[in-house]
């Protein structure tokens, strides 16, 4: 009987999130286990959403989704087709080199997406929950997973949706097999930044400018990048945080800088810049304390080694726990809201006895890991050749700018 078809998912970020909200929609039992205590994160990341629209408007409810501007990084975006428009410049001169269109495009906060994703959620997330195993049923029917503090809870299907370091990856691949990999030696320092009104308005108005993205190619082999973090006040500009990073070919022992060197570092590559990067760091404070190493990493579900079983369709992966990858062409979140819909749409037709749960999984994986891992590829050689003089022109991001990939 469908009644007893139950859904696990595990982890509370968006792509479980939005999942589970096409699930309550269509009456589908399942319930979350997060290993944070609670909603509040360590970090509130922001992302480009834009294909992935589509997929958020199918699993989420009218009025839910209605509310979806409120989770911009600026509430006010006036949808405007222009703001669908990012000038790509030399990261030298300043010079315009190309628009990267888009059909849609939307920089959403993290948090204030995951608040809107949680209506009507609570009483199904388990919060503090870390996940240390999954064991499955003699006879087929179910798969039962177990925490750190003793609990444990049984499902007929668990969906891995923790993200990056995902512990049901590291569980059904292996400890070292689910390791990520490093794009290159290229890595950066994520630098969040608060400014006077006069430097904030400025730092959107200038020539080429967009009300939300900066990007830039540098000749000498760097990428820039700054956008809006959050603007929700807008009558007041010295509330406003921007996010910004120049990437780079690290060097040994890079990452154990502290965070003083780390501002050092960027501000001097940042000297050879156009506006708006010259002058970002120049009026950025030497102490920022919200400024992070980070490398350019990924993980390929479509590489050999990299297998799992689904265990008779008993467990999958979906979002960043099934193909983290670079960052450059903005498709992490587009393709973890793909999978969130191809995942409800096989739940959706196996809790309706319109298909087997093995068969349903599969099909999701065979799809996945061919969308998945041509993106975790194809984000690699674009990050490689934006670092890389005189290859940025041929890179994904210029070629395609922010379609999805495309089988060849």
């Amino acid at each position: 009987m469908s009644e007893s078809k139950r859904v696990i998912i595990i982890g509370a970020g968006v792509t479980g999130l939005s999942l589970a909200q096409g699930l309550k929609r269509e009456g589908i039992p399942f319930a979350i286990y997060e290993k944070n205590e609670s909603r509040q994160t360590r970090r509130n990341w922001t992302f480009a959403v834009h294909w992935g629209i589509d997929a958020l408007q199918e699993l989420l409810p009218e009025g839910t989704f209605a509310a979806l501007p409120n989770t911009q990084v600026d509430p006010h975006h006036p949808g405007l087709p222009s703001w669908y428009q990012v000038p790509l410049l030399n990261g030298a001169t300043g010079d315009l080199i190309k628009i990267l269109d888009s059909e849609k495009l939307y920089r959403l906060s993290r948090d204030k997406l995951r608040g809107l994703l949680l209506t009507d959620l609570d009483d199904n997330v388990h919060w503090g929950k870390e996940l240390t195993g999954i064991t499955y049923s003699d006879d087929g029917a179910t798969a039962a997973v177990s925490f750190a503090d003793g609990s444990q809870d049984t499902g007929s299907v668990v969906i891995g949706c923790d993200g990056t370091h995902s512990a049901v990856r590291k569980l059904l691949v292996g400890p070292e097999q689910t390791k990520l990999t490093q794009v290159g030696d290229l890595a950066t320092a994520m630098c969040f930044t608060q400014h006077t009104r006069e430097h904030a308005l400025f730092l959107r108005s200038e020539p080429h400018a967009h009300p939300l993205y900066q990007v830039a190619l540098h000749p000498a082999g760097l990428t820039g990048f700054l956008c809006v973090h959050d603007a929700t006040d807008k009558d007041h500009p010295e509330t406003w945080t921007f996010f910004h990073y120049i990437s780079y070919h690290a060097t040994e022992g890079q990452e154990n800088w502290s965070k003083k060197k780390l501002i050092q570092h960027s501000k001097s590559l940042a000297k050879d810049f156009c506006e708006p990067w010259k002058s970002v760091y120049e009026w950025m404070h030497d102490d920022e304390p919200n400024v992070w190493h980070t490398k350019m990493m990924h993980w390929d579900p479509s590489l050999a080694g990299h297998e799992w079983s689904n265990h008779d369709g008993r467990v999958t992966l979906a979002g960043d726990a099934a193909h983290p990858m670079s960052f450059q062409r903005g498709q992490g979140c587009n393709n973890a809201l793909q999978d969130a819909v191809e995942v409800f749409r096989g739940l959706k037709n196996w809790y309706a006895g319109e298909a087997g749960r093995k068969e349903v999984v599969e099909a999701y994986e065979t799809e996945m890991k061919d969308r998945g891992g041509r993106e975790v590829r194809l984000s690699a050689e674009t990050t490689l050749a934006l670092h890389s003089p005189g290859k940025g022109m041929g890179s994904g991001l210029v070629k395609q700018g922010v379609q999805p990939s495309q089988k060849s």
